[in-house]
């Protein structure tokens, strides 16, 4: 017999007991959260919130004494990155995400980040990550978060997502993820133009980030600014607004998306006022875009932020680089590489058509960079 059933929330304190329960194809009446799927339901749909602070700690020794992923871990040691939560949840209500639908907002206590970044560090860590919505809200809080972590004076660098015009208009902000190691932020900027951004519900001025950038590049904080194109009410003109933007501020790493409508955000219940069209397949349109144009779009911008900036595109850093390596490439590898690779996917889109002595020249720079060429890419391995 199948055994179907549902969680509604957190699961941290009841999770063995569903397990057990599931095992021996039992009931699970009285579990708060768990519905049992059949001819007749039964439980409680309500979703359940924990308190952040009296969650078990993380045990990072599991990596290593059990054989997780094939024994990946024993053969290519410990991940580059520890991920964990400053908190759960999110203060902004940004309309295109999910993310705040599914849980309140809740922060850990200075004490309790502090000891889960110590046990990243006893457990061989040199780089954590913080994956929750934002670092920075509230400000006060995380204030006391940024010194707790500073006074621990802990060998280790931190990656968090965070509001960059929050640091423009409150330069401490920069100063204190200095002291506390911090040495990358992701920025959701989205875009560069008011208009969009409002209709987003994102309530910051793009003009403001300039200054935020400037202090923390001074830091050695590096900036991963993302960016959604095609939102309802996106047009050349506001795109060209965004570039603008991203021209001024410089960041160091780019990451560019297109518009997901995801079902159950408040786009997706608000598309009748954005006169917005989703089909079964995702396809969406609106009165000044459509994603037929995005393909287009996306190569424009790629040639413009390449030919404008000097930002890394992370797209290419995540999904691609890798595969010009036999193993795992160091970091400035990783950089080095991914910088060619945009110039040549450039050069490739560009409006003129490619420039053959470019592509020869990028690609005789790109033999000294990588081990392998992808076999889809040149039809041998190598």
């Amino acid at each position: 017999m199948l055994f179907r059933s549902l969680f509604f929330g957190e699961a941290e304190g009841t999770f063995a007991e569903l397990v057990r329960r599931m095992i021996g194809r039992r009931s699970l009446a009285g579990i708060p959260g768990a519905v049992s799927l059949g001819p007749a339901p039964e439980g409680d749909p309500e979703p359940m919130e924990v308190e952040v602070d009296q969650v078990a700690l993380p045990d990072w020794r599991l990596l290593r004494d059990h054989d997780f992923n094939d024994g990946a871990v024993q053969r290519y040691g410990l991940p580059h990155v520890a991920a964990l939560e400053e908190g759960r949840g999110c203060t902004f209500r940004c309309r295109f995400c999910s993310y705040p639908l599914y849980a309140g907002f809740r922060r850990k206590s200075p004490e309790r980040v502090t000891a889960e970044l110590r046990g990243v560090v006893e457990a061989g860590f040199a780089t954590a990550s913080f994956c929750g919505a934002e670092f920075l809200s509230p400000v006060d809080k995380s204030r006391l978060v940024f010194e707790a972590i500073a006074e621990a004076r802990l060998p280790v660098e931190i990656w968090a997502y965070a509001r960059l015009d929050l640091v423009s208009y409150r330069p401490w902000i920069a100063d204190l993820m200095d002291r506390a190691n911090f040495r990358y932020i992701q920025f959701g900027m989205e875009s560069g133009d008011r208009t969009v951004l409002r209709a987003m519900n994102k309530n910051y001025d793009p003009g403001k980030m300039a200054v935020g950038a400037r202090l923390l590049r001074e830091r050695g904080v590096q900036v991963y600014a993302s960016l959604i194109l095609g939102y309802p009410g996106e047009t050349r003109e506001t795109l060209a607004n965004t570039l603008d933007v991203l021209a001024e501020c410089d960041f160091e790493h780019l990451i560019v998306h297109v518009l997901h409508v995801i079902p159950g955000s408040p786009l997706w219940h608000r598309r009748a006022e954005h006169g917005l069209e989703v089909n079964g397949q995702g396809f969406w349109s609106h009165p000044t875009m459509s994603l037929r144009e995005m393909p287009e779009i996306i190569r424009s911008t790629w040639v413009e932020a390449v030919r404008r900036t000097t930002s890394t595109i992370n797209n290419i850093t995540q999904n691609f680089t890798n595969r010009f390596f036999d193993g795992t490439p160091t970091l400035p590898e990783q950089i080095a590489a991914t910088r060619t690779l945009q110039e040549v996917i450039a050069n490739e889109w560009s409006p003129a058509g490619a420039d053959p002595e470019r592509r020869q020249a990028l690609w005789e720079r790109l033999r000294g960079q990588v081990q392998r060429v992808p076999a889809e890419l040149v039809g041998s391995g190598r």
